[in-house]
């Protein structure tokens, strides 16, 4: 942890620097001298490109370099690489592109190996030259280390009267810190860079003046590289730029010279050698010069000659070097002295100047000194308590009245001992203000503890020694390797030599001081392991692994605060977040309280006030969250810790629920501040856009439109549209007052009733045995649960939101010291009991997808989250954010008590979840309160955005919740037909797990179905019309729907009118009267009937009548006896638009025997005279057979047969026939069918046939015969 410390040293000249680290090669040579190059012309450029070293391999110093140009390396090597500085080989180099002619001449410092590079150049241009304009380009073509503590460079230096370049020189080298070459790049990737780039070079120039170069002389220029340990930067010089300015020759110049004191400081009393070093003048040459310096500042004559004639103090007569021993009054102020000269020579020319001289003060630290360490020691406290004398290096300047540390650090060269700190804190108690940063004093004080930190006390035992000086900073690293390493640093300046983390900034605000860590910020514990033995192993290691970084003073609220990002004060723009990163922080390692118990004791790292401390430069490692985390899915809900959203204000003016006892208001303090609250609220949650918002803390005041719950969602909707918000009213839905419990805070859901509409019952847990936890006292809040659907596609989920008790809570159950905290058994019980509540569907909805929210006070790790896990519920945000999830901080130790979990069934219908990094990461100074802050914190730490609203970080979990498979629905249908007309019936079926079957239940009351469901067919029965249903069910194979109904509607139609003959009689041998029935089924009024015939020469239409009404209607032909042929009388029946026909098809024969046949209708058959033979065929036909001995046959239907004059044959056929023979001897067969035989006048055979027959023989002697057996006989009327 700690490293050898470095010596407290004056600042040293760079060459010397380099001669120790030159000589530190053994046998390192003395380099021969180089050649040199002119300058040529005054005021013209001489330039040098380095472009001809060489491109690749080696080159050597002596052929290989520009002309006058040259390296010397202390191992004595004479060669040169070409490198593109890849390589960290110590040695010079020519610097390009590989293959690139566009070269630069450096070197590399590493191991033992130093390079000088230079040239010397000749005054060539017959003048005196009196100024150099010199201009050059550094380039870095290698980055050797990064975070680095001392700056690596390229020194530029000259000399008038060096041989040479080596360190080793006999010359005398002046810096020119003008033209010093600082490496631009310092961080980055370790490796080779592009040193023609614009980032890599810096363009250098600077005029020497004050120069007498006489023609010939030669001036050399050369760099060295000064060593940052472990850089190995790859530096070099190009485009070298020269251009002399001075006397052209053979112009006249007067005398000049150049001042000097040896040696340089003097104290009072004291004597130093002044001389002048003359230049004469020229064209003429000076002659008679002589040397006048004015010592009067120093107590001196204002005209003191300075002699070269050898003798004493003049070292040599003749050599241009004037001198006398000046000897300071010991009355002289200390402090810088230049002392004016004037050189004259015999031509009055005259040339003046100054001898500068320092005159220090008498040593007052002169007194016996002990080191820091013998009175520090190795353990805790002080090794003596006596008074004592130190001297060092002020590194820590805390001086003045409290809040002021009330005193200094001092630091000294340190006594070689790693356990004892070389520095000490010097109380002033009399609030004195005597030293600066770097100031070298001694300190005679009694040596103490006070309250841990050693101390001398001491006011006029503090003595400036007149001088400062620099310490380096002494490297320490995190973690420490125990509790008490830190003592062997305390009150020194160290650097912390590590990238760190910000883990704590809870007293930011307060104190002025935040927490740093090494690796990463602070875990707590148990998020992240088993509580108990590795809990508490983790926590010890925590422990090593933290330091404050504090302010410069004690006082509390300080104005402003320092520690922002950049370097820059905290404000509300710029803030200083968890996990922000500072590296190298250097300052003085203290061992104070803050100003207060609540920061008590402890090692402080202050960097403001320390010797080369800065305001520390925290870069935004952690940057603030643009926008809310993707966690996709339709529906957004989250959790939300409002800490303490109270409305109302003041001690004793909130109750304990609606209408309980007195309470003190939480949360803001006035309505002044709570208007800086609601809108940071606000801003966070329009943010977020949830559909379902959990909330814990809000003020436990009911339900009514003044309290806290409803000006939330007032304010919300104000912000966004009336109705777009909407809350739970827990007392109203369950029917109970405080149905949330009489804590001061409750928890609370708030939803947008556009995106989720709540359904089932309101459930709220607030049974002793869940809110106690089995504790003598209440201690958990009321748990809620709502279920709710989602909007367009009635998918549910159960959000249950939970606030369980704190870990700083006294319950009855003593801390186990696992590492869990005070009140864990009362939170493992109450997630036992919500587990069997949930269980009993408390919003009675069925739905299984339960998704908890809320501040369980439980790290990830912690049994009552375990019992949760066990019970099957899945942890959101372990299984998808990982160990390294947070949603709060405590102790500047990381984790989450803001949980969501999952049911099983809900688990994969969750899109994501994240914790919405707004508020844990930003110093709570940062809030709405205004307590504690000055006018222009409340100003300046303040907006109205959603950054550190609470304490807690909301959790969001993106909902792609599925649509509910909904039952089988049978659905109803109409159907429309026309009477006697079937009708398409597609039965309709919806929902369902899997394909849906059909199924009637009630058949049709007046038609049938055909077909195969879905798809049927409905037929109503004939002629009916009116209303009919039936119905049916569909099934998924598990479930049945209810019966669906079919309604059926059969519209009338206008029926025809039937027509039917009712047999029929021959009258006379050309006329026939056919009775006739009309029938409409229509129930409407009795039908017209006209008749028409086809053949007006056989039956004319006047021979056509139709008589009777109603239904008995009776047609009256007659024929054209003369006309034999064939006529079709139509008959047409007509009811309003519907009409039908029946056709009688007459046939007349003539005298001859004829032969008439029928056809399938209704024929009417006149014989005529003549054998005829008539047959009537199919169909019910009327034969007349008139005069002559005819052969009659009805034929196949209902015939009315009449034989007519003549002996005749009449044979019925088949049908029910009417068979009348009529005078003369007739034979009349039935035949098959229900006949009626009448045989008329004559002897008739009457014979019946198969069926029942009806006999009347007429007169006449007759005989009556059947095939078979007679059914019947009787003597009847005819018809």
């Amino acid at each position: 942890m700690r490293t050898a410390r470095r010596p407290v040293r004056s600042i040293a000249a760079v060459g010397a620097a380099v001669l120790v680290a030159w000589q530190a090669v053994a046998g390192a040579p003395v380099a021969a001298a180089a050649g040199t190059t002119g300058l040529t012309a005054l005021d013209t450029a001489y330039t040098e490109s380095f472009d001809s070293l060489v491109l690749t391999g080696t080159g050597t110093e002596a052929t290989d370099t520009p002309a006058g140009w040259s390296f010397v390396e202390n191992t004595g090597n004479t060669t040169y690489t070409a490198g593109t500085g890849s390589s960290n080989a110590g040695d010079t180099y020519s610097f390009g592109a590989s293959g690139s002619t566009d070269r630069a001449l450096g070197q590399v410092r590493s191991g033992t190996t130093n390079t000088v590079i230079g040239g010397r150049f000749t005054n060539n241009t017959g003048g005196t030259i009196t100024s150099l304009d010199i201009a050059y380009a550094g380039e870095q073509w290698r980055l050797g280390a990064i975070g680095r503590t001392t700056a690596d460079r390229l020194n530029a230096q000259y000399s008038l009267d060096s041989t040479d370049l080596s360190v080793t020189s006999s010359g005398t080298w002046i810096d020119i810190d003008e033209l010093d070459f600082n490496p631009p790049v310092t961080a980055g990737t370790v490796g080779s860079l592009d040193g023609n780039a614009a980032a890599n070079r810096t363009l250098l120039a600077h005029t020497l003046t004050g120069l007498s170069i006489a023609p010939g002389a030669t001036i050399t220029l050369r760099w060295l590289d000064v060593d940052a340990s472990s850089s190995d930067d790859g530096l070099a010089i190009d485009d070298v730029s020269i251009t002399p300015h001075g006397i052209p020759a053979g112009t006249p110049t007067d005398p000049s010279g150049a001042g000097a004191a040896n040696p340089t400081s003097v104290t009072p009393g004291g004597s130093t050698l002044v001389t002048v070093t003359v230049t004469p003048g020229t064209n003429p040459a000076s002659t008679g010069v002589t040397v006048t310096a004015d010592l009067s500042s120093i107590g001196g004559s204002a005209t003191t000659a300075l002699l070269d004639d050898g003798t004493a103090p003049d070292a040599t007569a003749g050599d241009g070097v004037y001198s006398a021993t000046a000897t300071v009054d010991v009355a002289t102020a200390a402090g810088p002295k230049s002392l004016p000269f004037t050189v004259t020579d015999a031509e009055n020319r005259s040339g003046a100047g100054t001898i500068g001289l320092t005159v220090t003060p008498l040593d007052p630290c002169e007194a016996a000194d002990v080191t820091i360490g013998s009175v520090q020691g190795s353990g805790p406290a002080v090794t003596t308590t006596s008074t004592v004398t130190v001297q060092g290096v002020v590194v820590g300047d805390y001086e003045g009245a409290s809040p002021n540390l009330r005193g200094f650090y001092v630091q000294d060269a340190g006594d070689g001992d790693a356990a004892t700190s070389d520095a000490i804190f010097v109380f002033e108690g009399d609030n004195g203000n005597r030293v600066s940063v770097g100031d070298v004093v001694q300190v005679t004080g009694a040596a103490s503890e006070n309250q841990g930190q050693s101390q001398l006390s001491a006011t006029s035992g503090v003595v400036s020694c007149g001088q400062t000086a620099t310490v380096t900073p002494t490297p320490v690293t995190l973690p420490w390797a125990s509790a008490d390493a830190p003592e062997a640093f305390e009150g020194m300046l160290v650097v912390l030599d590590q990238t760190a983390y910000v883990t704590e900034h809870f007293q930011l605000g307060r104190f002025g001081q935040v927490v740093l860590s090494s690796g990463d910020r602070l875990r707590q514990p148990t998020n992240v392991v088993a509580p108990g033995a590795a809990a508490i192993a983790l926590q010890a290691q925590n422990n090593l692994n933290r330091l404050i970084v504090d302010d410069a003073s004690q006082s509390q609220n300080p104005d402003p605060i320092v520690f922002g990002r950049g370097g820059l004060p905290l404000s509300a723009s710029n803030t200083l977040r968890g996990g922000d990163t500072i590296q190298g922080l250097r300052g003085v390692l203290t061992f104070t309280w803050g100003g207060n118990s609540a920061s008590p004791n402890n090692y402080r790292l202050r960097p403001l006030g320390s010797l080369g401390g800065t305001s520390p430069d925290f870069q935004p490692a952690n940057p603030r969250p643009t926008s809310l985390p993707s966690v996709g899915g339709r529906l957004v809900a989250a959790g939300m810790n409002q800490l303490n959203y109270f409305n109302t204000f003041g001690l004793g003016a909130c109750t304990f629920g609606v209408g309980g006892a007195p309470a003190d208001c939480r949360g803001a303090d006035s309505a002044a501040e709570f208007d800086r609250q609601w809108p940071k609220t606000v801003a966070a949650v329009l943010k977020m856009n949830p559909a379902i918002l959990g909330v814990n803390e809000v003020e436990n005041d009911g339900y009514g439109p003044t309290s806290a719950l409803a000006h939330l969602v007032d304010q919300l909707n104000a912000a966004t549209a009336p109705g777009t918000y909407a809350y739970i009213d827990a007392d109203t839905a369950t029917g109970s007052l405080n149905a949330l419990g009489t804590d001061a805070i409750k928890v609370g859901l708030v939803y947008q009733p556009a995106k989720v509409t709540p359904v089932g019952t309101t459930a709220a847990l607030n049974t002793v045995a869940f809110v106690n936890g089995g504790d003598g006292a209440a201690r958990n809040r009321a748990s809620l649960a709502q279920a709710f659907e989602e909007v367009g596609t009635g998918a549910r989920v159960i959000v249950n939101v939970n606030h369980f008790k704190s870990k700083g809570s006294a319950c009855d159950a003593p801390d186990a010291g696992d590492g869990q905290g005070n009140c864990n058994v009362v939170r493992t019980n109450a997630a036992q009991r919500l587990v069997e509540w949930l269980g009993t569907d408390p919003t009675g909805t069925g739905d299984p997808d339960v998704l908890l929210l809320g501040d369980y006070n439980s790290y990830a790790m912690e049994d009552p989250i375990a019992l949760l896990e066990t019970s099957g519920f899945t942890h959101l945000i372990k299984t998808r954010l990982g160990p390294a999830a947070y949603s709060y901080v405590f102790d500047g130790q990381w984790g989450y008590l803001d949980h969501a979990l999952a049911s099983a069934s809900l688990d994969g219908q969750v899109s994501g979840v994240g914790d919405y990094h707004i508020n844990a990461d930003e110093p709570s100074v940062l809030d709405y309160n205004t307590n504690f802050k000055t006018a222009g914190l409340v100003t300046s730490l303040y907006a109205p955005d959603e950054f550190r609203v609470s304490d807690h970080d909301p959790v969001v979990v993106g909902l792609e919740l599925n649509a509910p498979v909904p039952p089988p629905v049978a659905n109803d249908v109409s159907v429309t037909t026309a009477e006697d007309t079937p009708a398409a019936v597609t039965l309709s079926g919806s929902g369902g797990g899997g394909p849906l079957t059909y199924a009637v239940v009630d058949a049709p009351a007046h038609g049938t179905l055909s077909g195969t469901a879905p798809d049927l067919t409905y037929t109503p029965a004939a002629d009916y019309s009116g209303t009919d249903s039936f119905t049916y069910t569909v099934s998924d194979g598990v479930t049945t729907s209810a019966p669906a109904t079919v309604s059926i509607t059969v519209t009338p139609v206008d029926d025809a009118p039937a027509i039917a003959i009712d047999y029929g009689q021959c009258v006379g041998s050309t006329s026939a009267s056919i009775p006739l029935t009309l029938t409409d089924v229509d129930g409407g009024p009795y039908a017209a009937l006209t008749a028409t015939s086809s053949n007006q020469q056989v039956v004319p239409d006047r021979y056509l009548s139709v008589t009777g009404t109603a239904s008995g209607r009776t047609l009256v032909l007659k024929t054209v006896r003369a006309n034999p042929g064939t006529a079709v009388i139509t008959l047409t029946a007509t009811s309003g638009a519907a009409s039908s026909t029946l056709l009688i098809t007459v046939r007349q024969g003539g005298a001859a025997n004829d032969t008439l046949t029928g056809g399938d209708g209704t024929d009417v058959l006149f014989g005529q005279g003549g054998r005829d033979t008539l047959e009537g065929g199919a169909g019910d036909d009327i034969i007349c057979g008139a005069a002559g001995n005819d052969v009659v046959s009805g034929g196949d239907g209902d015939d009315v047969v009449s034989g007519d004059g003549g002996k005749d044959t009449v044979n019925g056929g088949a049908g029910a026939d009417l068979l009348i023979g009529g005078d003369a001897d007739d034979t009349l067969v039935g035949g098959v069918g229900t006949d009626f035989l009448y045989g008329q006048a004559g002897n008739d055979a009457l014979l019946g046939g198969a069926d029942a027959d009806f006999f009347d023989g007429g007169i006449g002697t007759d005989t009556a015969a059947d095939y078979s057996a007679i059914e019947d006989l009787g003597i009847t009327a005819v018809p």
